[in-house]
């Protein structure tokens, strides 16, 4: 990661992440189908080791078929 002052941010966006996928009763594997991001970077980006451009944000949102904001509200 770039910077460890996103850290925190990062970390909790790719909880929620998670946290909307599972709830969506999706796999990493489903989520891979119908967004076109690797398994293994959805894996990277759910733990919080990866940073991630604004159009996978837009994907990851309409893979799981939320509105882009849900990913960014943190608890």
């Amino acid at each position: 990661m770039e910077s460890k002052r996103y850290n925190k941010e990062i970390v909790q966006f790719g909880e929620n992440v998670r946290r909307l996928r599972t709830a969506k009763g999706l796999t990493q594997s489903d989520l891979e189908a119908v967004t076109g991001i690797d398994r293994g970077d959805i894996s990277r980006i759910e733990n919080g080791r990866m940073d991630i451009q604004f159009s996978s944000i837009i994907k990851l949102s309409d893979g799981l078929e939320v509105d882009t904001v849900d990913l960014f509200r943190f608890q």
